[in-house]
């Protein structure tokens, strides 16, 4: 019998968000893809005419109240609601598609390893500037040609320890803001619901501590930018602070403009030591992935 579930489920998060949510769901149904698609909208209490507007497509509406709503409980909520079979893609109201391929190429990145969990899209402003690629990534991503999945490895953090904080926050460019989960992976690792901001952060961390790999991808963007209110950004590092505390043991006190990048330094390695280390890890992995490829490769050419 043939499954009549999408392949994919696509949440999304809404409130208040007229009239960006619009131009998102055009192009979300305008996807070019293989794998068929559900789309999940969990509103919190919209007061504008986003209901309205979500209503002309076919999607499936569940609303609750603003006093249930949190990142994480919202995202899990949406997910247990989902009936695809493969993937869960989670998408802001406000992240809107570069093309048509966008949904293809969150699943190939996805297949290009198959031990990948998970695998977030790039951001770009609208100018065309990368907005959420940190570390390694930024390099591959900002300053070349090359495209493709920049992997978050296993146990990637305990390895890196000599690194400074903020080095050490640069190994994990992951965010739901757009972002595909195995399904199965997700079910079993939701996110944590004591973390009501930064849930993406913490997933990805622990989800490497963990032993399993995610990644951020190039072929898949999105426009998303915000400009955030002084209250807004006081708001933001309160959670950066609390987050990082917990997942890198790092005291953002010191740092009176709220941008982590300004905390100090003292204690750490040598800047070329902490740079050889990190080279040292990256380069392990990609040797590891490269002898699987070959072995892979020299499978299939037996077979043949």
């Amino acid at each position: 019998m043939i499954s009549t579930l999408p392949d994919i489920s696509i949440i999304m998060p809404a409130k208040n968000g007229s009239p960006q949510i619009g131009r998102v769901l055009e192009a979300v149904f305008n996807q070019k893809c293989a794998l068929s698609y559900e789309v999940i909208v969990v509103d919190s209490g919209s007061v504008d005419d986003t209901l309205e507007i979500v209503r002309r497509y076919p999607v499936r509406l569940h609303c609750i109240s603003p006093e249930e709503f949190s990142h994480s409980r919202t995202r899990n909520y949406g997910a247990r609601l989902a009936t695809a079979t493969r993937y869960l893609v989670f998408l802001n109201q406000d992240a809107l598609p570069t093309d048509d391929q966008w949904l293809a190429n969150l699943v190939r990145s996805m297949e290009l390893f198959p031990d990948l969990k998970a695998v977030c899209a790039t951001e770009l402003t609208d100018d065309g500037n990368y907005f959420n690629v940190y570390g390694v990534a930024s390099y591959v991503f900002q300053t070349s040609c090359t495209r493709g999945v920049h992997v978050i490895e296993p146990h990637v953090l305990e390895r890196c320890q000599l690194l400074t904080k903020p080095e050490q926050r640069a190994l994990f460019p992951f965010t739901t803001v757009c972002a595909i989960f195995d399904r199965l992976h997700f079910q079993e690792r939701p996110f944590n619901e004591d973390v009501s901001w930064g849930e993406d952060l913490h997933w990805a961390v622990k989800n490497s501590a963990d032993g399993y790999a995610s990644g951020c991808s190039s072929l898949a963007r999105v426009y998303h930018y915000h400009e955030y209110t002084e209250e807004e950004e006081g708001i933001k590092f309160f959670h950066l602070k609390r987050l990082y505390g917990e997942l890198f043991e790092w005291s953002l006190a010191g740092s009176e403009d709220g941008d982590p990048a300004t905390e100090k330094e003292d204690g750490s390695a040598p800047f070329f030591l902490r740079v050889a280390i990190f080279l040292t890890v990256k380069a392990l992995s990609l040797l590891g992935r490269v002898h699987s490829f070959l072995l892979s490769c020299a499978d299939d050419w037996v077979r043949s």
